[in-house]
């Protein structure tokens, strides 16, 4: 007994639906005065004090990040209403998940800069993304 629907896109919907939640979840945790307070978690060798320019810089980086993945998450939502004819659109969630998600958290793995446990942590998504998303886009056929 499978746990996805036998219908293409229905999987596909609710693919788009649960990448779209995950995406405005990190919109929300990214907003600067909270992604500060995790700083010391992620970046646990970097000196970072609250309110310092550069820590203020970084927040605001990984804001337009954040705003980036808001983005694609509104778009994922308005999609879902018809996933089977927005499939370039999951295409491109798929390759971005790859590039930044995956290739992005095993390059701040190489640098040092970043905890291995958190980043790892927040690779398993990226990883789910991509599968899933991938498995559900050969059912399209």
């Amino acid at each position: 007994m499978s746990l996805l629907p036998n219908d293409a896109g229905t999987g596909l919907r609710w693919w788009m639906r649960g990448t779209a939640a995950f995406y405005l979840f990190v919109l929300l945790a990214s907003c600067p005065p909270v992604v500060e307070q995790l700083f010391p978690l992620v970046y646990p060798h970097l000196d970072l004090p609250r309110g310092a320019p550069v820590t203020e810089a970084l927040a605001d980086a990984w804001f337009l990040l954040a705003l980036g993945l808001g983005v694609l998450g509104g778009m994922l939502l308005h999609a879902s209403r018809d996933p089977l004819a927005h499939l370039p659109l999951v295409h491109l969630v798929i390759a971005w998940e790859l590039v930044v998600g995956i290739a992005g958290g095993a390059y701040f793995l190489a640098r040092g800069h970043v905890d291995p446990l958190v980043t790892t942590a927040l690779t398993v998504p990226s990883v789910v993304i991509v599968g899933s998303g991938r498995y559900l886009l050969g059912r399209t056929r």
